[in-house]
């Protein structure tokens, strides 16, 4: 082939490709786009839609109708989370656009940004609120819950030989319960309030106290109050403080001891939710055991599916004592799964040898003297209806007791087995 059928040739396919992308351009105008969205949206294929839609957006073809029918694509398609940024920007433009405020107060809803969509909920007229709300705008409480958790705990117990002097504690039994409400405001914010108390058994051999075994009493009581704040969309700062009270008594053939230890958890944190994650930062101060501490953490929800079918949490904190002793990193992980609209199961997990470590921003407080060294479990949530849950949730936790043998440090690894039970209503 001679070099002029090479250059023909080159023309010819240069030629063919402007003509398709001038073509491609052609067919990419408002009018168009604005005809064939509309008919995809009528027949309902939403797959072409958002491809059709995505197109036009990246070429700057950008119109109500088309943001509009790309928001119903994604929320149709289950991708709540996707399609908030559509209806959010049709509402920033027009604020009385109740159908597509209705349509980003679900999207919010169900893309598990809560806070957003109380907001949006308190933006809608008040007969299109009633309708849709979630729960009872009027009501000084929206959520009441109780819970139940059972301990079990293998025996550790060091055996005394004729030549040993064991100095030990051995946790027998162990009772939790706890009582808390919630409340969503006019005024973008979330307030909640724990209240719980522990009760248990210990063994305590210590001669220098006894020659018989010390019963020893734990009374704990604890006081947890949080504040969530909605700063702007997708951004929330998160305020906590917990007071706990706990008090040792113990018994042999008479009264031997009676001690109160006050400790005290104060945490901030900050979430910031985009199309797929939730990303969170915080820290906590703490005193607990006389020990002070501070716990900075990092925390990242993903929802690979844009909605609450299924999601990961990873969790990464840092247990940094003043006093430089037990320093440590502490790796959290969950999934969980909806299994249909009214069941889901969330497996977990935590890894890292922790002392008085703080948890889910001060709500849980892990004060006990034995050393964690993991945990693993998985809980369920079955929704009776709108208003009443429950929930079971099973745990393992591998723990580590310290003891002396003749004045020399040992320590021993046990199991510790919980099953809880909870309620919960919404008002």
């Amino acid at each position: 082939m001679t070099s002029h059928k090479y250059i023909t040739l080159l023309l010819i396919l240069l030629c063919s490709l402007t003509f398709s992308k001038l073509k491609a351009q052609n067919q990419l105008n408002m009018s168009n786009i604005d005809k064939q969205t509309y008919q995809y949206y009528n027949e309902q294929k939403w797959d072409e839609l958002i491809e059709l839609g995505e197109k036009a957006l990246a070429n700057n073809i950008d119109f109500y109708y088309l943001q509009y029918r790309m928001g119903v694509a994604y929320y149709s398609k289950n991708k709540y989370r996707k399609a908030i940024p559509f209806f959010e920007n049709i509402v920033t433009r027009s604020p009385n656009d109740e159908a597509s405020k209705e349509y980003l107060y679900y999207s919010y809803l169900f893309g598990a940004r809560v806070v957003d969509a109380t907001e949006t909920l308190y933006r809608l007229e008040d007969k299109h609120r009633l309708k849709v709300e979630f729960h009872n705008t009027n009501n000084l409480l929206n959520g009441l819950g109780f819970e139940y958790k059972y301990f079990s705990f293998n025996n550790y117990t060091i055996n005394k030989t004729v030549n040993s002097e064991i100095v030990q504690k051995v946790r027998n039994t162990m009772n939790y319960l706890s009582a808390d409400i919630i409340n969503f405001t006019h005024n973008n914010s979330t307030y909640y309030l724990n209240t719980s108390a522990i009760s248990g058994d210990n063994s305590v051999f210590n001669y220098d106290y006894s020659t018989e075994i010390i019963n020893e009493k734990l009374k704990q009581y604890q006081v947890y109050f949080s504040l969530n704040k909605r700063i702007s969309k997708g951004l929330n700062i998160n305020a906590s403080f917990t007071y706990m009270r706990e008090n040792l008594k113990w018994y042999a053939s008479t009264y031997i001891y009676n001690g109160i230890t006050n400790n005290f958890v104060g945490t901030l944190s900050f979430t910031k939710s985009d199309e797929n994650f939730d990303y969170s930062i915080g820290s906590s101060i703490s005193r607990i055991n006389e020990v002070k501490q501070s716990q900075p953490f990092v925390n990242i929800i993903w929802y690979p599916f844009s909605n609450k079918s299924f999601y990961s949490s990873t969790n990464v904190s840092y247990q940094y004592n003043f006093s430089r002793y037990n320093d440590n990193f502490v790796f959290k992980q969950s999934f969980v799964a909806e299994v249909s609209n009214k069941f889901n199961i969330k497996t977990f997990g935590l890894y890292g040898k922790i002392y008085n470590y703080v948890d889910d921003n001060g709500l849980s407080i892990y004060n006990n003297l034995d050393a964690i060294e993991y945990w693993y479990g998985m809980s369920a949530n079955y929704y009776f209806n709108k208003t009443t849950q429950i929930h079971l949730n099973y745990r393992n936790d591998r723990q580590t007791n310290n003891y002396t043998d003749n004045n020399i440090d040992n320590e021993i690894s046990y199991n510790v087995n919980s099953i809880l039970i909870g309620l919960r209503f919404s008002f």
